[in-house]
Protein backbone atom coordinates (compact mmCIF):
# COMPACT_ATOMS: atom_id res chain seq x y z
CA UNK A 1 0.00 0.00 0.00
CA UNK A 2 1.49 3.72 -1.20
CA UNK A 3 1.51 5.62 1.64
CA UNK A 4 0.65 9.63 0.83
CA UNK A 5 2.47 12.21 3.27
CA UNK A 6 0.84 15.55 2.69
CA UNK A 7 2.97 18.29 1.99
CA UNK A 8 3.35 20.59 5.14
CA UNK A 9 2.63 24.30 4.80
CA UNK A 10 6.32 25.21 4.51
CA UNK A 11 6.50 23.19 0.94
CA UNK A 12 3.20 24.78 -0.46
CA UNK A 13 4.73 28.09 0.59
CA UNK A 14 8.10 27.21 -1.56
CA UNK A 15 5.80 26.23 -4.26
CA UNK A 16 3.93 29.01 -4.29
CA UNK A 17 6.92 30.94 -4.13
CA UNK A 18 8.23 29.26 -7.31
CA UNK A 19 5.03 29.58 -8.94
CA UNK A 20 3.25 32.29 -8.37
CA UNK A 21 3.64 35.57 -11.02
CA UNK A 22 3.99 38.41 -8.97
CA UNK A 23 3.84 41.67 -10.73
CA UNK A 24 5.30 45.58 -9.99
CA UNK A 25 2.63 48.20 -10.20
CA UNK A 26 2.98 49.16 -13.81
CA UNK A 27 1.59 53.24 -15.02
CA UNK A 28 -1.01 51.29 -17.27
CA UNK A 29 -2.94 48.09 -17.99
CA UNK A 30 -4.32 47.57 -21.21
CA UNK A 31 -7.63 44.92 -21.49
CA UNK A 32 -7.80 43.42 -24.68
CA UNK A 33 -8.98 40.07 -26.53
CA UNK A 34 -12.59 40.09 -24.43
CA UNK A 35 -14.68 36.92 -25.17
CA UNK A 36 -17.77 37.85 -24.07
CA UNK A 37 -21.10 35.10 -22.76
CA UNK A 38 -23.83 38.03 -23.34
CA UNK A 39 -26.54 35.52 -22.00
CA UNK A 40 -24.80 34.70 -18.58
CA UNK A 41 -22.81 38.30 -18.70
CA UNK A 42 -19.46 36.60 -17.90
CA UNK A 43 -16.18 36.06 -19.97
CA UNK A 44 -12.40 36.34 -20.14
CA UNK A 45 -9.51 39.20 -21.68
CA UNK A 46 -6.20 39.25 -21.80
CA UNK A 47 -3.69 41.85 -19.92
CA UNK A 48 -1.35 44.17 -20.57
CA UNK A 49 0.93 46.10 -17.72
CA UNK A 50 2.84 48.67 -19.42
CA UNK A 51 4.25 45.75 -22.32
CA UNK A 52 4.34 42.99 -20.50
CA UNK A 53 0.97 40.29 -21.59
CA UNK A 54 0.25 38.38 -18.45
CA UNK A 55 -0.18 35.04 -19.82
CA UNK A 56 -3.19 33.87 -18.01
CA UNK A 57 -6.19 35.11 -19.59
CA UNK A 58 -8.47 36.42 -16.84
CA UNK A 59 -12.06 36.10 -16.02
CA UNK A 60 -14.88 38.55 -15.11
CA UNK A 61 -18.45 38.48 -14.18
CA UNK A 62 -21.08 40.83 -12.30
CA UNK A 63 -21.17 40.97 -8.89
CA UNK A 64 -24.19 41.31 -6.64
CA UNK A 65 -24.42 45.04 -7.41
CA UNK A 66 -24.75 44.92 -10.52
CA UNK A 67 -21.19 46.08 -11.43
CA UNK A 68 -18.22 43.84 -13.55
CA UNK A 69 -15.44 42.03 -11.49
CA UNK A 70 -12.23 40.26 -12.64
CA UNK A 71 -11.26 36.96 -11.41
CA UNK A 72 -7.51 35.95 -10.83
CA UNK A 73 -6.60 33.10 -12.75
CA UNK A 74 -5.95 30.16 -9.88
CA UNK A 75 -4.06 27.01 -8.96
CA UNK A 76 -6.11 24.46 -7.73
CA UNK A 77 -4.61 22.00 -4.99
CA UNK A 78 -1.10 22.45 -5.24
CA UNK A 79 0.96 19.58 -4.27
CA UNK A 80 -2.78 17.76 -3.84
CA UNK A 81 -3.23 20.31 -0.75
CA UNK A 82 -7.26 20.95 -0.92
CA UNK A 83 -6.98 24.73 -0.97
CA UNK A 84 -6.46 27.19 -4.13
CA UNK A 85 -4.50 30.08 -4.78
CA UNK A 86 -4.07 32.69 -6.97
CA UNK A 87 -1.41 32.22 -9.97
CA UNK A 88 -0.93 35.72 -10.16
CA UNK A 89 -0.14 38.22 -7.56
CA UNK A 90 -0.79 42.37 -8.64
CA UNK A 91 -0.39 45.28 -6.45
CA UNK A 92 -4.06 46.84 -5.00
CA UNK A 93 -4.02 49.85 -7.73
CA UNK A 94 -3.24 47.39 -10.02
CA UNK A 95 -6.24 45.51 -9.42
CA UNK A 96 -8.78 48.47 -8.82
CA UNK A 97 -7.30 49.99 -12.49
CA UNK A 98 -8.30 46.33 -13.89
CA UNK A 99 -11.61 46.84 -12.34
CA UNK A 100 -12.29 50.53 -13.27
CA UNK A 101 -11.45 49.82 -17.00
CA UNK A 102 -14.24 47.03 -16.87
CA UNK A 103 -16.89 49.37 -15.43
CA UNK A 104 -15.87 52.05 -18.38
CA UNK A 105 -16.14 49.34 -20.97
CA UNK A 106 -19.12 47.54 -20.21
CA UNK A 107 -22.02 49.09 -18.50
CA UNK A 108 -23.66 48.00 -15.29
CA UNK A 109 -26.59 45.77 -14.40
CA UNK A 110 -29.44 46.27 -12.09
CA UNK A 111 -28.53 45.26 -8.83
CA UNK A 112 -29.27 41.42 -7.36
CA UNK A 113 -32.68 41.99 -5.13
CA UNK A 114 -35.78 43.71 -5.68
CA UNK A 115 -36.28 45.98 -8.45
CA UNK A 116 -37.10 49.29 -7.23
CA UNK A 117 -39.38 50.45 -10.41
CA UNK A 118 -40.80 46.97 -10.87
CA UNK A 119 -41.21 45.76 -8.18
CA UNK A 120 -40.06 42.45 -9.56
CA UNK A 121 -36.93 40.27 -8.27
CA UNK A 122 -33.57 40.24 -10.12
CA UNK A 123 -31.12 36.90 -9.43
CA UNK A 124 -28.73 35.48 -11.12
CA UNK A 125 -30.83 33.91 -13.83
CA UNK A 126 -32.63 37.06 -14.67
CA UNK A 127 -32.53 37.24 -18.75
CA UNK A 128 -29.66 39.76 -19.54
CA UNK A 129 -32.05 41.99 -21.16
CA UNK A 130 -34.30 42.44 -18.32
CA UNK A 131 -31.24 43.81 -15.87
CA UNK A 132 -29.86 46.46 -18.70
CA UNK A 133 -30.62 49.72 -17.54
CA UNK A 134 -29.67 50.95 -21.00
CA UNK A 135 -30.01 49.17 -24.08
CA UNK A 136 -28.68 51.54 -26.35
CA UNK A 137 -25.15 51.41 -24.48
CA UNK A 138 -25.08 47.73 -24.41
CA UNK A 139 -25.44 47.12 -28.55
CA UNK A 140 -23.19 49.54 -29.01
CA UNK A 141 -20.33 47.86 -26.64
CA UNK A 142 -21.41 44.70 -27.64
CA UNK A 143 -20.09 46.33 -31.33
CA UNK A 144 -17.50 47.40 -30.53
CA UNK A 145 -16.37 44.45 -28.41
CA UNK A 146 -16.60 42.59 -31.67
CA UNK A 147 -14.45 45.16 -33.80
CA UNK A 148 -11.00 46.13 -33.18
CA UNK A 149 -12.25 48.53 -30.36
CA UNK A 150 -11.81 45.53 -28.50
CA UNK A 151 -9.36 46.81 -26.22
CA UNK A 152 -9.44 49.61 -23.18
CA UNK A 153 -5.96 51.81 -21.32
CA UNK A 154 -6.04 52.99 -18.29
CA UNK A 155 -3.34 54.56 -16.54
CA UNK A 156 -2.63 54.07 -12.62
CA UNK A 157 -2.45 57.72 -12.25
CA UNK A 158 -5.68 58.33 -13.46
CA UNK A 159 -7.12 55.95 -10.50
CA UNK A 160 -8.34 56.41 -6.99
CA UNK A 161 -7.31 54.50 -4.64
CA UNK A 162 -10.55 53.26 -2.85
Amino acid sequence: MDSFKRPSIVEVEDWLKLNVTRYPEPKRVRLFNFLIDWERFTGTFKLKLDDEEVKYWMSFSTDQSGRMVFAMPMFHSPLGVPASYPAVEFTGRTRIAINRALELLIPRLLPLGKDQRTGLEITYSTPLEDRVVDRQLLESIKQNLSSNLNQIEIRLDDVQNS
